[in-house]
């Protein structure tokens, strides 16, 4: 979270986020053609610096944030990274005395990637479960950060998310902790940073 960003000038280094980016958000695009470019991307070895080098995608920071206003206290706080990319909020994590933090995406190439940065406890390859409340332990936190216009604009979302906030809810699972927008989640694009308490757990019943 450094107060001054570098921005790469290089042409060619913009030529291939845009065309990269620009197809992950593509409509209809499929899940396995989704995954593929995510590998892709990591093959290209432009992601982290997409983040790091410069000031136009600060979603790992807000979720960093995030953590920080829950978590004064670190060591011992297990944490499960999801769709961790090349690892760039473990790396961080554990920078700041986080040190049992483990890693989940779908995309294989990534995932080696982040393997590289030594940081994680156990690395999963695989998606995400519908049902994530099972993963968290009741009291635990789950942190999201998306587009907020993602809402309205995305079939994955629009129509979908908000019900299933809403039935968990309803059934006494999670609460809603904490809501925030954010500017430049990717690039002039606003954030919105949602933290959720679980309450119930049926597997600890």
């Amino acid at each position: 979270m450094e107060d001054e960003k570098q921005v790469p000038t290089d042409v060619a280094y913009w030529h291939d986020i845009y065309r990269v980016t620009d197809d992950l958000l593509r409509p209809g695009i499929s899940v396995d053609e989704s995954q593929r470019m995510y590998d892709q991307w990591a093959k290209m070895g432009t992601y982290d610096a997409l983040a790091v080098e410069s000031k136009y995608y600060t979603a790992h920071d807000q979720i960093i944030l995030g953590i920080l206003s829950m978590y004064p206290v670190r060591r011992d706080i297990r944490i499960l990274d999801v769709g961790a990319g090349t690892g760039l909020v473990g790396e961080r994590l554990r920078n700041l005395g986080f040190e049992r933090v483990d890693a989940l995406d779908p995309s294989a190439e990534m995932l080696r990637s982040a393997a590289k940065k030594g940081v994680y406890e156990r690395l999963i390859h695989s998606f995400f479960t519908n049902d994530p409340i099972k993963d968290v332990d009741e009291g635990g936190h789950i942190f999201v950060c998306m587009r907020a216009e993602n809402l309205e604009i995305c079939s994955e979302y629009n129509g979908r998310w908000q019900p299933f906030v809403t039935r968990l809810q309803q059934e006494g699972k999670w609460r809603l902790v904490s809501e925030c927008k954010y500017p430049q989640h990717y690039f002039h694009f606003d954030g919105l940073r949602l933290i959720y308490q679980v309450t119930k757990n049926e597997r600890n019943i």
